[in-house]
């Protein structure tokens, strides 16, 4: 059984993303959770969250793959305590959108 993953810039590790000969063996839907820059809560205050761990173009690949294959992705990224998110990271989240449903 193959896994499909998105590789981890930031770690040693890999981020385990689904399955699908699982998901057809089980006929659960597979779900892909990843962070996308900063740990899930950015707690020290006055410093700056990370910059994203993935390209645009591995992210856009990935999540159609995730598309292609009926599996949900949930993606964490880190907020400053004023509910704000780094610009980085919502520069790619717009790329994300214009890329998947082919915005102009």
């Amino acid at each position: 059984m193959q896994s499909r993953y998105l590789e981890d810039t930031q770690s040693a590790g890999l981020v385990m993303a689904y399955t699908p000969e699982k998901q057809q063996e089980t006929g659960l839907q597979s779900h892909a959770l990843f962070v996308l820059d900063d740990n899930w809560v950015h707690w020290q205050q006055e410093t700056e969250i990370s910059p994203p761990r993935y390209s645009d173009e591995k992210l856009i690949a990935f999540v159609r793959q995730c598309i292609d294959n009926k599996c949900v992705v949930t993606m964490n990224m880190g907020i400053y305590q004023d509910g704000t998110v780094s610009p980085a990271t919502l520069a790619q989240m717009k790329a994300l959108r214009k890329a998947i449903y082919r915005e102009d």
